[in-house]
Protein backbone atom coordinates (compact mmCIF):
# COMPACT_ATOMS: atom_id res chain seq x y z
CA UNK A 1 0.00 0.00 0.00
CA UNK A 2 3.12 2.58 0.63
CA UNK A 3 4.32 1.68 -3.07
CA UNK A 4 1.06 2.56 -4.40
CA UNK A 5 0.86 5.77 -2.06
CA UNK A 6 4.14 6.96 -3.10
CA UNK A 7 3.46 5.84 -6.55
CA UNK A 8 0.81 8.32 -6.77
CA UNK A 9 2.49 11.21 -4.97
CA UNK A 10 5.82 11.06 -7.10
CA UNK A 11 3.26 10.12 -10.12
CA UNK A 12 0.95 13.17 -9.49
CA UNK A 13 4.40 15.36 -9.60
CA UNK A 14 5.50 14.19 -12.80
CA UNK A 15 2.02 15.05 -14.53
CA UNK A 16 2.04 18.24 -12.72
CA UNK A 17 5.59 19.03 -13.92
CA UNK A 18 4.64 17.79 -17.42
CA UNK A 19 1.76 19.92 -17.39
CA UNK A 20 3.18 22.88 -16.30
CA UNK A 21 5.84 22.69 -18.45
CA UNK A 22 3.66 21.77 -21.65
CA UNK A 23 1.35 24.92 -21.45
CA UNK A 24 4.38 27.37 -20.06
CA UNK A 25 7.20 26.73 -21.77
CA UNK A 26 6.29 23.84 -24.95
CA UNK A 27 4.19 26.16 -27.13
CA UNK A 28 1.78 23.37 -27.03
CA UNK A 29 -0.92 25.08 -26.14
CA UNK A 30 -0.43 28.08 -27.77
CA UNK A 31 -3.08 28.11 -30.47
CA UNK A 32 -5.62 26.94 -27.41
CA UNK A 33 -7.00 30.33 -27.32
CA UNK A 34 -7.69 33.57 -29.29
CA UNK A 35 -8.29 37.23 -28.53
CA UNK A 36 -11.95 38.61 -29.36
CA UNK A 37 -12.18 41.74 -31.59
CA UNK A 38 -13.41 44.95 -29.99
CA UNK A 39 -13.05 43.15 -26.50
CA UNK A 40 -14.37 45.83 -24.81
CA UNK A 41 -17.67 45.70 -26.37
CA UNK A 42 -18.07 41.79 -25.63
CA UNK A 43 -17.21 42.63 -22.28
CA UNK A 44 -19.62 45.14 -21.54
CA UNK A 45 -22.30 43.04 -23.51
CA UNK A 46 -21.06 40.34 -21.16
CA UNK A 47 -21.61 42.17 -17.99
CA UNK A 48 -25.13 43.58 -18.81
CA UNK A 49 -26.26 40.08 -19.81
CA UNK A 50 -24.45 37.63 -18.54
CA UNK A 51 -24.68 38.26 -14.29
CA UNK A 52 -23.76 34.70 -12.78
CA UNK A 53 -20.42 32.66 -13.08
CA UNK A 54 -21.61 29.72 -15.42
CA UNK A 55 -21.30 28.20 -18.57
CA UNK A 56 -23.86 29.64 -21.18
CA UNK A 57 -24.78 27.83 -24.72
CA UNK A 58 -26.04 30.12 -27.04
CA UNK A 59 -28.15 30.28 -29.23
CA UNK A 60 -30.46 28.92 -26.29
CA UNK A 61 -33.51 26.52 -26.41
CA UNK A 62 -35.53 26.01 -23.41
CA UNK A 63 -35.02 21.88 -22.72
CA UNK A 64 -39.22 22.12 -21.98
CA UNK A 65 -39.49 23.51 -25.66
CA UNK A 66 -37.60 19.76 -26.86
CA UNK A 67 -40.21 17.56 -28.72
CA UNK A 68 -41.91 21.60 -30.34
CA UNK A 69 -41.20 20.50 -34.09
CA UNK A 70 -41.93 24.95 -34.58
CA UNK A 71 -39.57 25.50 -31.48
CA UNK A 72 -36.98 22.92 -32.57
CA UNK A 73 -36.44 24.24 -36.19
CA UNK A 74 -36.31 27.81 -35.31
CA UNK A 75 -33.43 26.89 -32.97
CA UNK A 76 -31.65 24.78 -35.92
CA UNK A 77 -31.68 27.62 -37.82
CA UNK A 78 -30.94 30.03 -35.52
CA UNK A 79 -27.99 28.05 -34.61
CA UNK A 80 -27.12 27.15 -38.32
CA UNK A 81 -27.03 31.14 -38.85
CA UNK A 82 -25.29 31.83 -36.09
CA UNK A 83 -22.68 32.90 -34.01
CA UNK A 84 -23.32 29.97 -31.74
CA UNK A 85 -21.08 28.85 -28.99
CA UNK A 86 -20.39 28.52 -25.41
CA UNK A 87 -19.63 31.27 -22.87
CA UNK A 88 -17.84 30.45 -20.03
CA UNK A 89 -18.38 33.49 -17.43
CA UNK A 90 -16.22 32.89 -14.84
CA UNK A 91 -16.16 34.53 -10.97
CA UNK A 92 -15.00 37.96 -10.85
CA UNK A 93 -12.38 39.51 -8.19
CA UNK A 94 -10.11 36.68 -8.82
CA UNK A 95 -6.26 36.41 -10.01
CA UNK A 96 -5.87 34.35 -13.29
CA UNK A 97 -3.40 31.62 -11.83
CA UNK A 98 -3.51 32.30 -7.81
CA UNK A 99 -1.88 29.44 -5.46
CA UNK A 100 -5.69 28.14 -4.68
CA UNK A 101 -5.62 27.01 -8.79
CA UNK A 102 -2.22 25.74 -8.74
CA UNK A 103 -2.67 23.42 -5.65
CA UNK A 104 -6.23 22.05 -6.84
CA UNK A 105 -4.20 21.21 -9.97
CA UNK A 106 -1.75 19.60 -8.05
CA UNK A 107 -3.92 17.64 -6.15
CA UNK A 108 -6.21 16.94 -9.23
CA UNK A 109 -2.60 15.21 -10.60
CA UNK A 110 -2.15 13.45 -7.77
CA UNK A 111 -5.67 12.02 -6.84
CA UNK A 112 -5.09 10.84 -10.91
CA UNK A 113 -1.89 9.57 -10.37
CA UNK A 114 -3.10 7.49 -7.24
CA UNK A 115 -6.20 5.88 -9.75
CA UNK A 116 -2.90 4.77 -12.22
CA UNK A 117 -1.07 3.53 -9.37
CA UNK A 118 -4.15 1.57 -8.09
CA UNK A 119 -3.98 -0.13 -11.18
CA UNK A 120 -0.67 -0.99 -11.66
CA UNK A 121 -0.53 -2.84 -8.50
CA UNK A 122 -3.92 -4.47 -9.50
CA UNK A 123 -2.22 -5.65 -12.47
CA UNK A 124 0.71 -6.78 -10.47
CA UNK A 125 3.37 -9.38 -11.65
CA UNK A 126 1.32 -10.06 -14.83
CA UNK A 127 2.64 -7.23 -16.63
CA UNK A 128 5.85 -6.60 -17.03
CA UNK A 129 7.20 -2.55 -16.57
CA UNK A 130 6.88 -1.51 -19.96
CA UNK A 131 2.95 -2.38 -20.30
CA UNK A 132 2.72 -1.10 -17.07
CA UNK A 133 3.87 2.58 -18.44
CA UNK A 134 1.84 1.85 -21.68
CA UNK A 135 -1.42 0.76 -19.22
CA UNK A 136 -1.31 4.45 -17.24
CA UNK A 137 -0.12 5.73 -21.04
CA UNK A 138 -3.70 4.66 -22.21
CA UNK A 139 -5.32 5.41 -18.80
CA UNK A 140 -4.55 9.38 -19.54
CA UNK A 141 -5.75 8.61 -23.08
CA UNK A 142 -9.08 6.68 -21.87
CA UNK A 143 -9.58 10.06 -19.98
CA UNK A 144 -9.33 12.60 -22.97
CA UNK A 145 -11.75 10.22 -24.99
CA UNK A 146 -14.16 10.14 -22.48
CA UNK A 147 -14.50 14.12 -21.79
CA UNK A 148 -12.15 15.50 -24.80
CA UNK A 149 -13.53 13.65 -27.24
CA UNK A 150 -17.00 14.62 -26.57
CA UNK A 151 -16.31 18.85 -26.21
CA UNK A 152 -14.99 18.20 -29.83
CA UNK A 153 -18.21 16.41 -30.84
CA UNK A 154 -21.03 17.90 -29.23
CA UNK A 155 -19.50 21.56 -28.05
CA UNK A 156 -18.10 21.83 -31.05
CA UNK A 157 -14.56 22.55 -29.75
CA UNK A 158 -11.94 22.80 -32.50
CA UNK A 159 -9.67 20.39 -33.15
CA UNK A 160 -6.86 22.72 -32.86
CA UNK A 161 -7.23 22.45 -29.34
CA UNK A 162 -8.10 18.66 -28.39
CA UNK A 163 -5.54 17.21 -30.65
CA UNK A 164 -2.89 18.72 -28.96
CA UNK A 165 -4.78 17.90 -25.37
CA UNK A 166 -4.67 14.23 -26.89
CA UNK A 167 -1.03 14.28 -27.43
CA UNK A 168 -0.67 16.26 -23.96
CA UNK A 169 -2.57 13.80 -21.88
CA UNK A 170 -0.94 10.53 -23.41
CA UNK A 171 2.72 12.25 -23.00
CA UNK A 172 1.68 12.96 -19.58
CA UNK A 173 0.73 10.00 -18.47
CA UNK A 174 3.37 8.14 -20.15
CA UNK A 175 5.81 10.11 -18.20
CA UNK A 176 3.93 9.86 -14.64
CA UNK A 177 3.62 6.12 -16.00
CA UNK A 178 7.56 5.48 -15.66
CA UNK A 179 7.35 6.63 -12.27
CA UNK A 180 4.88 4.84 -11.33
CA UNK A 181 5.65 1.44 -12.68
CA UNK A 182 9.54 1.77 -11.06
CA UNK A 183 8.05 2.55 -7.91
CA UNK A 184 4.18 0.30 -7.60
CA UNK A 185 6.15 -3.16 -8.09
CA UNK A 186 5.78 -6.62 -6.32
CA UNK A 187 7.32 -7.25 -3.40
CA UNK A 188 10.62 -9.27 -3.90
CA UNK A 189 9.50 -12.88 -2.81
CA UNK A 190 12.07 -13.91 0.33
Amino acid sequence: MSRVLVGGIVGGIVAFGWGAASHMFLGIHDQDFRQVENESKLVDAVRDSVKEPGIYYFPWMDPADHGDEAKEKAFTEKYRAGPNGILVRGRDGEDPMSPRELALEFASSVVAALIASIVVAAVGSRCGGVSKVLLVALLGVFAWTSQNASYMIWYRFPKSIEVPELIDAAAEWFLAGIAIAAIVRPKPST
